[in-house]
């Protein structure tokens, strides 16, 4: 029976209770506070081992005088029995909060911050815990830590408690086979009594050995702490006491399942906290305290940025080609390929110290960061918008955001841009920007800037050749530089505007061999310039000095690319996607000295790279990190999802085959340098995933009607390429055309319905317009191209090239009715994409008989040709409001479609990529739960921190 007084104190409840103790709520009347009373089970108060061990905790209690550490008020005897008068904590424990997952980021570090602090307080005063888990943290209400129960701890000599100087205090055994008495962690947590004392999963290695102890022992533990509150999970867990403790003596802990946004010192952190071997692990608490207050501080990469985010631009071909000449590493993904996709909203941490705010209109979205101020008061960044209705901004514009405050403007005037770079002095902005949809007229142009604001409308400096995939820097604050990736030129313009300079003309190499970033070298002297060159399915990068006067290049860094110059005598460069390498120079040679090491990991987007200003800060886009829990669904005519049990996978890009019963797909690499993965089919019926053979990195897939053949694009370093090949993997692999790399981008788009045309989609690398031709069998020819001088793409193994839509403006996506009689297709003519119809005269058709009979389907754009019911009376496709639309349709006498009607709305549901049943569903790519839109991350004191890591490995001193 529960006492109702002990001494003084009234006892008002029972707190807790468990094998090793028993907790009552109290109340001290001469202070009128609440207190806890703590006492040994009925069970074990005649035990003279425990009750000496029971005192020796107050003793080490009281010798504790810390705000993190539950305080003791005294000692209380009643009936033979003795109580420990505690601080009574309301709040929950550590164990109760995650009972509900993972604890967010921001609030991870807060508590692990307090928690290190209060064991550093203990270790110096000689107390070495022995069983911290969440069971024995309390958290307040108002985010106060409270570390509990030193029911097991011992001094660093050996004793249960320390003297008042926070040495040894008399004599006694050591606390070898001590028990834990407060409440217990979850139930697969178990405090172990007899020789091993500590709780399972929580426990070092030495400690689960039944070894002796030191302060490592609790540094282990709170790494155990800090990762389960990161991911929910314990990092040694077993479903028996034996399997936790084998899991702690030989498991190695996954840190990629830590949310993406981890900084990268708190990775390190846990590295160092978990190391199996004790001389290898972490050795004081007060080093772990010092990094999370870094890491809290802004000194390394914060979490991620909120946005509302819009859908992709439909003209997907061009941003596909101009993704791959500004870095290559842009063709990585399929599923980004397609573009169907729509970005998700993030939430927002209160302690980012950047982040793009809800200010920014919905229909842009964070694209690429241009340039930051030299005192990082303002970052500016490109966005990719959808077009609008008077399809105004067709291909991007310029944003600046603020950095000490909470302001985000679009800088007018800069509508169209393509790229740009800010100059050092942060004064003007220079940007490439295309005037129409057509890309038929591009201009460099130059905005002044205040502050972050725009001084006046932009100046123009020069035409431009048409193209895409440029970069551009300030070479110093009188030349501009910009290279050409497909043309394989570098011009230079003067910042006053004139005619360009060309400093390296435009003769390309064979094969996939392209000018990538360009950054400021020496001012008016040199730039830095990445090479960037597809080998096998991967890119391959490397950074060059060119120089300004004569155009010679000079090898600088291999397996590297957009570098820039930092602190005055430091190169930073990227590594692959997921490293940044930095290297000190000599300035009198301006050569590297030594070799590059690691400052930081984690994947970039794409073909981004960091800006850094001169003190110190970095901005860089990044993310999605972890794409692996993608999921399929089906949306039905309600909008209602539908997810199919099927294994969540880091699906890309999907294709539906015309039974209905196979999606042809591939997956996300694993590897971020490398190209789209392989043909894969899963199989509906079977559930059967099987990989299918082919030649290279395949894309874009195309089945044929009767769903027994899948035709597919793929890209080598010298062509593009299409193949064709049986759905189950048999049989052989045949090629049906070719382009050539440096001209042309070819992708298959749809089977005619007797398998005697394959509709192809042909992009112009010189002008990143897209246009319609059809391959025909020619069966007893050797193939080619079409008639005349056109030889974009050529036909192979008895299938002949023939031009179909080829206007100016971008025509592509072409589609089959099911009848074959007609073709719906994707045109900007109108300046936004919208889905037109029209009658599919033949292969051979002049320009004007294609044209003939064209019918306008899609009112607010469109994103796709959709679908075409079998019966012929209805189509199907996405608009650019992300809504599901329907046309009735009517072919005889003439052609007529009724005025679209909504289905379902996608603008709530997170996809990234989309594709249509043969029975008018639609099937999504759901985003993961822990995927993530691309952000743009700040690192404060970043060249500080460099040039310390630089140090360590021996390469960070000045230059001689």
């Amino acid at each position: 029976m529960a006492p109702t007084a002990i001494g003084p104190y009234s006892i008002e409840r029972e707190l807790g209770r468990g094998g090793m103790g028993e907790v009552y709520l109290a109340r001290d009347p001469r202070l009128d506070r609440p207190v806890a009373i703590k006492a040994l089970p009925a069970h074990l108060a005649g035990d003279p081992d425990r009750l000496a061990r029971f005192q020796r905790e107050a003793k080490v209690l009281a010798s504790l005088s810390h705000p993190g550490i539950g305080a003791i008020f005294g000692i209380e005897e009643a009936q033979g029995t003795p109580y420990l008068i505690l601080e009574y904590i309301e709040g929950q424990t550590l164990a109760d909060r995650l009972s509900r997952g993972p604890v967010p980021l921001e609030e991870a570090l807060g508590i692990a911050r307090q928690l290190a602090e209060a064991l550093e307080a203990a270790h110096e005063k000689g107390v070495i815990h022995r069983d911290l888990k969440p069971g024995n943290v309390m958290v307040t209400g108002e985010g106060v830590v409270k570390v509990l129960d030193f029911g097991l701890a011992r001094t660093a000599e050996g004793n249960g408690a320390p003297s008042s100087a926070g040495g040894a205090a008399g004599g006694g055994a050591a606390l070898a086979d001590s028990p834990t008495l407060t409440s217990p962690a979850r139930m697969h947590s178990p405090t172990i009594p007899g020789v091993i004392m500590g709780t399972a999963g929580y426990m070092s290695p030495e400690q689960a050995r039944g070894k002796a102890v030191d302060k490592r022992s609790d540094i282990f533990s709170f790494g155990c702490v800090l990762y389960e509150m990161l991911t929910g999970a314990m990092p040694f867990r077993g479903e028996t006491v034996a399997d936790a403790i084998g899991a702690t003596l030989h498991k190695e802990t996954d840190l990629a399942i830590l949310p993406p946004a981890t900084p990268a010192r708190v990775r390190e952190l846990l590295t160092d906290c978990l190391a199996k071997e004790r001389r290898l692990r972490l050795h004081d608490m007060g080093d772990a305290r010092l990094a999370l207050e870094r890491a809290i501080a802004g000194r390394e990469w914060l979490t991620q940025t909120p946005s509302s985010l819009s859908k992709r631009s439909g003209a997907r071909w061009l941003a596909l080609v101009g993704g791959m000449a500004a870095g290559g590493a842009a063709l990585v993904g399929a599923g980004w390929m397609l573009g169907h996709g729509r970005a998700a909203s993030v939430p927002l941490s209160k302690s980012t110290s950047m982040y793009v705010s809800s200010a920014v209109p919905t229909r842009f979205e964070v694209g690429e960061v241009i340039g930051i101020a030299p005192d990082a008061r303002f970052v500016v960044y490109r966005s990719s918008p959808t077009l609008d209705a008077e399809g105004t901004t067709p291909y991007g514009v310029l944003v600046a955001r603020r950095l000490d405050r909470d302001a985000t403007a679009v800088l007018e005037g800069t509508e169209g841009a393509m790229q740009g770079a800010l100059s050092e002095d942060g004064r003007f902005l220079a940007f490439v920007a295309a005037t129409d949809r057509a890309r038929t007229r591009i201009v460099l142009k130059k905005l002044a800037l205040d502050d972050g604001r725009p001084i006046g409308v932009p100046e123009t400096l020069c035409e431009l050749p048409q193209g895409f995939g440029f970069s551009l820097c300030w070479a110093s604050d009188r030349e501009i530089a910009i290279s050409l990736a497909w043309r394989e030129t570098v011009l230079v313009v003067p910042a006053s505007g004139g005619e360009p300079r060309e400093l390296v003309k435009g003769e390309r190499a064979k094969g996939l061999d392209n000018w990538g970033e360009l950054r400021p070298f020496v001012p008016g002297k040199s730039v830095l310039a990445t090479r960037w060159t597809l080998v096998g399915k991967a890119i391959r990068e490397r950074v060059e000095v060119l120089d300004l006067a004569t155009g010679e290049r000079t090898p600088f860094l291999d397996n590297a690319g957009v570098a820039q110059l930092a602190g005055g005598e430091y190169v930073v460069a990227r590594r692959g996607q997921s490293a940044l390498v930095a290297v000190r120079i000599d300035r009198a040679t301006m050569k590297p000295v030594g070799e590059p090491v690691t400052v930081w990991s984690g994947r970039m987007r794409g073909q981004s790279a960091p800006v850094i200003s001169s003190n110190g800060t970095m901005a860089m886009l990044a993310g999605p990190e972890d794409v692996s829990g993608r999921k399929l669904a089906w949306v039905d005519d309600s909008g209602q999802v539908q997810p199919l049990t099927l294994p969540a996978r880091a699906y890309a890009s999907i294709a539906i085959s015309p039974d209905g019963t196979r999606i042809a797909l591939n997956l996300e690499p694993t590897n971020p340098n490398e190209l789209v993965a392989e043909l894969w089919v899963q199989d509906l019926t079977r559930r059967t995933f099987n990989r299918i053979s082919t030649q290279g990195p395949a894309f874009e897939f195309v089945w044929s009607r009767d769903s027994q053949r899948i035709a597919y694009a793929m890209v080598s370093p010298t062509e593009y390429m299409i193949f064709d090949r049986r759905a189950d993997g048999s049989g052989e692999v045949r090629q049906l055309a070719s382009s050539p790399v440096d001209k042309f981008f070819c992708i298959p788009s749809d089977w005619s319905p007797d398998g005697n045309v394959l509709s192809v989609v042909r992009v112009d690398m010189s002008k990143g317009v897209s246009d319609t031709m059809m391959l025909e069998r020619a069966e007893g020819t050797d193939g080619g191209g079409p008639a005349g001088a056109d030889t974009s793409i050529v036909g192979k193994g008895g299938w002949l090239v023939r031009p179909y839509l080829t206007a100016p403006s971008n025509e592509d996506s072409p589609r089959f009715s099911p009848d074959g009689k007609w073709i719906r297709f994707m045109g900007d003519e109108s300046g936004r994409s919208e889905l037109y119809v029209q009658r599919f005269t033949g292969a051979g058709a002049g320009e004007a008989d294609a044209r003939a009979g064209r019918t306008q389907v899609s009112t607010a754009g469109a994103i796709g040709s959709g679908w075409w019911s079998a019966d012929g009376k209805e189509i199907r496709y996405i608009d650019a409001d992300s809504r599901v639309m329907s046309v009735q349709v009517e072919t005889s006498p003439t052609l007529s479609v009724s005025l679209p009607k909504q289905i379902a709305n996608l603008k709530d549901i997170k996809y990234r990529t989309w594709a249509f049943g043969p029975d008018g569903r639609l099937m999504l790519v759901l985003e993961g739960e822990n995927e993530r839109a691309y952000r743009i991350d700040l690192v404060v004191n970043f060249i500080d921190e460099m040039r310390e890591r630089l140090t360590k490995v021996g390469t960070g001193g000045p230059a001689r």
